[in-house]
């Protein structure tokens, strides 16, 4: 009814359920790569920003068999370790993390247990960094052994740094797999229009003979492949949303580790809903261009 008839029976057509079907398994492909690729960014801007602004400086429990006086030794360290970190050019803030905070860090290792009371917790200090100023961890490091030995540096950035040339790569495998997925649907359009053209031909070369231009053709094709398009890709999408919001609940499940670092802002939902209308277009220029290479050669 939103639609002006076309002159060519498309309702006949069978590329009318098979086209929909296709592409609404493509975009429900390309929505959840797609999801996991704006993840992966996340995850990627927020370790970038871990590795340039902030340390963790960490005091050993003293191993005097005196436990007050090895809790004051320990104590002592890291009151020295602060003096030095606060004075440091290029830091912003050292904080040491209280008894709380590091049975917090250690239970979803050690679960809940007395046993955390029990053991020789090590301090830490949580030091964040001042955003485009250059710290020189080696010259921290030889004054905190040299004032303070039962302090180190904590330099979580060598391995977080692997962890984000991982995610790098991952993401290049998304990127190009996710171009492969609309290369699949551009053929499927492709494929699918070919098709309809063959069925319609005795119909396309009568319009030809009453004077219908092929640009008057390919438009007809690609109005029509639109609307196949846009109902695939919101099909695609619906089925999306809900594996997307599942792997993203479970994500959230595994407390303090990396994977639940990974969320999708409004933005990229935003983005996601909007997929099928970019498949739509995408199904009717290709249409549009096939159409019109075709009857080129067909007549």
């Amino acid at each position: 009814m939103f639609r002006k008839q076309s002159e060519l029976p498309f309702d006949s057509d069978s590329a009318r359920l098979f086209l929909p079907m296709m592409v609404a398994l493509m975009v429900f492909l390309a929505t959840v790569i797609l999801a996991g690729g704006l993840s992966l960014n996340a995850m990627l801007h927020r370790w970038n920003k871990d590795i340039s602004g902030s340390l963790t400086v960490q005091i050993t429990p003293s191993q005097i068999k005196d436990k007050d006086k090895a809790i004051e030794k320990t104590n002592q360290e890291m009151q020295t370790a602060l003096i030095i970190l606060r004075d440091t050019a290029g830091v912003l803030e050292a904080r040491p993390l209280t008894d709380d905070e590091l049975k917090n860090l250690l239970k979803p290792w050690l679960g809940d247990t007395d046993l955390l009371n029990d053991l020789p917790l090590p301090r830490m200090i949580d030091v964040t960094l001042k955003d485009g100023q250059y710290v020189d961890l080696d010259a921290l490091a030889d004054e905190l052994a040299q004032h303070a030995p039962l302090a180190s540096i904590d330099n979580h950035r060598l391995w977080l740094s692997k962890l984000i040339d991982l995610a790098y790569g991952l993401n290049v495998l998304i990127v190009s797999i996710l171009g492969l997925v609309i290369a699949a649907a551009s053929l499927t359009v492709v494929y699918a229009t070919r098709t309809s053209m063959d069925v319609h031909k005795p119909i396309i070369s009568l319009l030809h003979l009453m004077g219908a231009k092929d640009d008057y053709i390919a438009r007809q094709y690609g109005k029509r492949t639109m609307w196949l398009g846009l109902i695939g890709g919101v099909a695609g999408v619906a089925l999306a949303i809900p594996a997307i919001w599942g792997i993203s609940l479970l994500g959230h499940r595994i407390e303090g580790g990396i994977i639940s670092e990974a969320g999708l802002n409004a933005k990229d939902w935003l983005t996601l809903i909007f997929i099928p209308i970019y498949s739509g277009l995408l199904a009717m220029a290709t249409t549009y261009v096939t159409v019109k290479k075709t009857l080129r050669s067909m007549l």
